[in-house]
C-alpha cells in the first residue's frame, strides 16, 4: 500500500450564500485559510511519509 498523491485538503464548515453577495472574504481571511491549506499539507506529508515507512518495516519482517 503506497500513497502516490494527496488531491485537496480542505477545511472549513459549509454556509449558505447568494451567489452575488456582497460580503466575500476578507484578504486576512483569504490569507489564514491559505496558511491553513499549507500547514495541512505539511502534515499529511510527515504523516503519509511516516505511515510508507511503517509499511515498508512491516513488510520486511514478513
Amino acid at each position: 500500500l503506497v500513497l502516490h498523491a494527496i488531491r485537496s485538503v480542505e477545511i472549513g464548515s459549509i454556509s449558505t450564500r447568494k451567489i452575488n453577495a456582497p460580503r466575500q472574504l476578507d484578504s486576512y481571511q483569504d490569507e489564514e485559510l491559505q496558511c491553513l491549506r499549507h500547514e495541512w499539507l505539511d502534515l499529511i506529508e510527515k504523516r503519509k511519509l511516516y505511515l510508507e515507512s511503517e509499511v515498508k518495516m512491516l513488510s520486511e519482517q514478513t
